[in-house]
């Protein structure tokens, strides 16, 4: 298999990857790293690399800043201590990892609508800002980042775009349908005594899973590459 060598800073390097952290990835999302992914993860784990533009299907250049690592709060690393500037306590390797992005309470965690078809793997600069500079428990300050794209029925994934403002736009959409439905609900019950709460229920049922559906198809806010 080729190695592609995107010109990394070896000092930006995370140390060893997790194959704990990758089997518990591949069984809670239910999808299969690509090899060639996990052998360059292995080679260059959460480097900074030097060939950092490329350009994607909607038009735009894109920037990585950073890729993301493979490694949880249980994970070995190696010395020295690198003390992230949002948890002092924990190490700033820990704030990069695919895990601590989709599954940390946190915007990321929150605007990551995909389910189990997004999975992050590099963060990418916004504006001139690297992602190592950015945070993730400030909704307007999480980077943009790159995605494996598990579509239905696909033999293998994309690789997508994910934008966090439009994805933030798109979780507030859904909020405010939700708090419709809620409402709904209530005038249903109130003004009908006879209303079957169960019919209520089914229909609040009926009415999320069609609110997310429909943000699900949205929020990908994907920009395949080209």
């Amino acid at each position: 298999m080729e190695d592609i060598d995107l010109n990394y800073d070896p000092t930006t390097f995370a140390g060893p990857v997790d194959p704990r952290v990758i089997e518990f990835l591949e069984t809670y999302r239910g999808h299969k790293f690509d090899v060639s992914y996990l052998d360059h993860a292995r080679k260059y784990h959460g480097g900074i690399p030097g060939k950092q533009y490329f350009d994607a299907a909607d038009g735009k250049t894109y920037r990585v800043g950073r890729f993301l690592t493979l490694i949880d709060d249980k994970s070995h690393l190696r010395p020295p201590f690198r003390p992230s500037w949002e948890f002092p306590d924990r190490d700033i390797r820990i704030d990069w990892s695919v895990l601590t992005l989709i599954d940390e309470e946190g915007p990321a965690c929150r605007n990551l609508f995909g389910g189990e078809k997004l999975l992050p793997f590099a963060a990418l600069y916004r504006g001139g800002h690297h992602p190592d500079s950015m945070g993730s428990q400030e909704a307007d300050c999480v980077p943009d980042l790159v995605c494996f794209f598990y579509e239905s029925g696909a033999a293998s994934s994309k690789i997508v775009v994910w934008l966090a403002l439009r994805a933030l736009d798109e979780y507030f959409r859904m909020e405010e349908h939700w708090r419709e439905g809620i409402v709904l609900a209530i005038a249903l019950i109130t003004s009908d005594t006879k209303t079957s709460p169960y019919l209520v229920l089914q229909l609040l049922m009926i009415f999320f899973h069609c609110c997310e559906q429909s943000l699900e198809s949205k929020n990908l806010n994907s920009e395949p590459f080209t």
